[in-house]
């Protein structure tokens, strides 16, 4: 009786323990998600910033390679961003 009890026990125990690492891991993999978007999130407020400000160089009449420069967007870009608003 006493070892069955004992077993019972350690069973419990080691199913809570599996239970508890479970627990973790989607804690921990919920954390990295999160993580990841914030990065990708600020990512793509960064370029949508420097999309804007070339659009707005683009209006005032400064020249491609200095947006370019500026923005650190390629020039191939800031010709699509000129060529879209042409059309």
């Amino acid at each position: 009786m006493f070892l069955e009890s004992m077993k019972e026990h350690f069973v419990k125990i080691r199913y809570e323990g599996k239970l508890e690492g479970i627990q973790e891991g989607e804690c921990k993999g919920k954390l990295e998600g999160i993580q990841e978007g914030e990065r990708k999130g600020k990512l793509e407020g960064k370029l949508e910033g420097k999309l804007e400000i070339a659009q707005a160089m683009l209006t005032k009449g400064l020249e491609v390679n200095f947006i370019s420069e500026i923005t650190g967007l390629s020039i191939s870009d800031i010709e699509q961003i000129k060529n879209d608003r042409s059309h």
